[in-house]
């Protein structure tokens, strides 16, 4: 089996699933805006808690690694580097790029633009 991480999916949408070669057999989306860090992991859990799937049955992990969103992109790229560490399976990503390590591989985000990460404060005069 194979977990599917899109972070991006729409505006403030997330989408994983569980697949079976190409083909999905368990899809969630759901809205997680400015809030994929906080909602990924534990969604992803019960995924895997609602079909029985333990971590010794995935093949793999894939990822959607290139788009706008910057902070989105990277949740969802580190969620995915983490979870294949920790269950010890390949993690790939939907652009085909990835950085190779002595027994992992790791993947990078590919953002479209830059980021726009600036913070807007008033000062009171």
């Amino acid at each position: 089996m194979i977990i599917y991480i899109n972070s991006i999916y729409a505006k403030d949408t997330v989408k994983i699933g569980l697949m079976q070669g190409d083909c999905f057999v368990v899809e969630k989306v759901f809205e997680a805006k400015y809030a994929q860090a906080e909602k990924l992991l534990p969604i992803i859990n019960e995924m895997l808690d609602e079909n029985k799937l333990f971590a010794s049955e995935l093949e793999k992990i894939i990822v959607q690694d290139e788009g706008e969103g910057f902070s989105a992109l990277r949740v969802g790229v580190i969620t995915a580097n983490a979870l294949g560490f920790a269950f010890n399976v390949p993690v790939e990503s939907t652009s085909g790029a990835s950085i190779q390590q002595k027994n992992f591989s790791i993947i990078a985000p590919i953002y479209n633009k830059e980021p726009n990460i600036n913070l807007k404060c008033a000062v009171d005069k």
